[in-house]
């Protein structure tokens, strides 16, 4: 976990954060450590069918709109990994609960930790299909999910059929239509 990257995102410019601040990272990341729960797990799919002039991944009767720079990045892949990572869910009801109470400062300390470790898991479980990839003589793209380069966010919906059971316990909100 990086508490640069937690004061960056606080934008305070880097060596400028106070003890105030910096007590709070380190005291709500020993917190937030103590209430992760961290999961990831992943699913290779073999043989995926582009559609280049269309930019569409076609994967196990699914059909996702990856947009042109995420298909021209994964179009000679001969497999697909889908993964999913999570901090579990008990960081993201204690940020709330900060905030309800009127903490705001740490509650989105707290919230930037979870997205903190939310990540160092999605970099773990990468790592994992790289290791298992490399295992059977191949190699392995950047990460990309909906919402990326312009990979419309609702084909989630699809990628979590296809992980089925290995979700992690993760569930989509339903999603909102362009009118709201």
């Amino acid at each position: 976990m990086s508490e640069a990257n937690i004061i960056q995102s606080l934008g305070i410019p880097a060596g400028q954060a106070d003890d105030y601040v910096t007590g709070k990272i380190r005291k709500y990341t020993q917190i937030c450590t103590e209430l992760a729960t961290p999961c990831a797990d992943y699913v290779v799919f073999s043989d995926p069918c582009f559609k280049r002039d269309e930019a569409l991944l076609i994967l196990a009767d699914e059909t996702f709109h990856l947009g042109k720079i995420v298909n021209s990045a994964l179009e000679k892949s001969t497999r697909i990994a889908l993964f999913i990572g999570s901090c579990g869910t008990k960081v993201e009801e204690y940020s709330r609960q900060l905030m309800k109470e009127g903490h705001t400062l740490e509650g989105y300390i707290v919230d930037l930790i979870g997205s903190e470790i939310a990540e160092n898991v999605a970099e773990y479980i990468h790592n994992e299909v790289e290791k298992d990839m490399a295992g059977q003589g191949l190699k392995i793209t950047n990460r990309y999910s909906p919402g990326y380069c312009k990979w419309p966010v609702s084909d989630q919906q699809q990628l979590f059929r296809l992980l089925g059971e290995s979700n992690c316990g993760v569930n989509l909100t339903e999603p909102r239509s362009e009118e709201q």
